[in-house]
């Protein structure tokens, strides 16, 4: 199929996580990470996994056992029991994570009336490749991923695996 997630990056989907800083972040990264993952494997909806609140939640007050899992969290009790181990070990690689390695947010970026006009320019781009690939634009990049494109920005979805190769060339 031409359309693979990301997991990598849909901590970024969650509500709430430009809230989160440093290692909250890395938290947030390593648990949605591992559920998306989960519902490809499993081939159900992320939500059925583990719901946004439960991570954000996870994120800002890291769990350090079964107990914290089970007083702090609205996780059923049978998730706990099969998969709290997991998530208590995600929460320590976050926590563990170098400061070198920590996510970044997203930063709205203000473009002057060139960077604008180039943004415009790719998003054409964008446009052109999803038509001749038969997938909507959306999937391949957003304005705003375009603007960080602009701004010097690498570290992009659209700038590598499949994406790269149906329009990240043709941008950079």
């Amino acid at each position: 199929s031409t359309y693979e997630p990301f997991p990598e990056i849909m901590w970024r989907k969650i509500k709430g996580s430009n809230r989160l800083k440093n290692e909250h972040l890395a938290i947030l990264e390593k648990l949605t990470t591992w559920r998306e993952r989960q519902a490809i494997t499993q081939n159900r909806p992320r939500r059925h996994i583990i719901g946004d609140d439960a991570l954000l939640s996870m994120a800002i007050n890291p769990p350090s056992d079964i107990e914290d899992l089970q007083n702090n969290t609205s996780l059923p009790e049978r998730f706990i029991n099969t998969q709290g181990a997991t998530i208590l070990k995600l929460v320590q690689q976050g926590l563990q994570t170098p400061a070198s390695e920590w996510p970044e947010q997203i930063r709205k970026y203000s473009l002057n009336h060139q960077e604008e006009a180039l943004a415009d320019c790719l998003m054409a781009i964008i446009h052109i490749s999803a038509h001749n690939n038969n997938i909507s634009p959306r999937c391949l990049g957003s304005r705003k991923e375009l603007e960080m494109l602009v701004k010097g920005s690498r570290d992009l979805a659209i700038l590598s695996g499949w994406r790269y190769e149906l329009a990240g060339k043709q941008l950079l």
